[in-house]
């Protein structure tokens, strides 16, 4: 894989080489598709956790809980660029007409006001931080609201893999039993 990359990075749009550039570029999106529902749960994951940490905080009162809960909520807001970004590509990889395919704009549509509303919610966080402190709910409130949107957009994320196959490849071949 790495090697077809440089020739193409080399052809530098040269005719001779224009063949091989198409076909690492093939590779290249396939793997940009099936990063998406890798990427995906980092954020799912890392916004949990930040939940747990302020439960914890509010429950005995030790800042470590705090930092902990604010450092996991930054690293699950970069979690999430990195899988709306996988998330386009992956969608513009699929194309157009495909099963599912107005569902999908839906998803993208709440995963976007998802990532905004985290951003939003790490801005304030910095910004208006004594505020934060003295009003010990604000967290919860703002961890909530982003995980009520991501789980509902991941609820359709899943409807879109489970239900209309959306970047499944089926194998059509008929599988052979085993010699007995």
């Amino acid at each position: 894989m790495i090697q077809p990359v440089f020739l193409a990075l080399w052809a530098h749009g040269g005719e001779h080489h224009a063949e091989k550039a198409v076909e690492v570029a093939k590779a290249v999106n396939y793997g940009l598709v099936t990063l998406h529902p890798i990427a995906v749960h980092l954020p799912i994951g890392l916004l949990v956790a930040a939940l747990v940490f302020e439960l914890l905080f509010i429950w005995r009162q030790r800042m470590e809980w705090r930092f902990a809960s604010r450092a996991v909520f930054v690293l699950g807001g970069l979690g999430a660029v990195v899988a709306l970004g996988s998330g386009f590509l992956a969608d513009n990889e699929l194309g157009h007409g495909y099963a599912g395919h107005d569902l999908a704009h839906t998803h993208r549509n709440i995963m976007i006001a998802t990532t905004a509303v985290w951003f939003i919610g790490i801005l304030a966080a910095i910004k208006f931080r004594t505020s934060f402190e003295r009003i010990r709910f604000l967290h919860i409130i703002v961890y909530g609201l982003t995980a009520a949107l991501l789980f509902f957009g991941a609820h359709i994320g899943g409807e879109l893999v489970y239900e209309h196959g959306v970047g499944v490849k089926v194998n059509t071949e008929k599988a052979v039993p085993p010699n007995r």
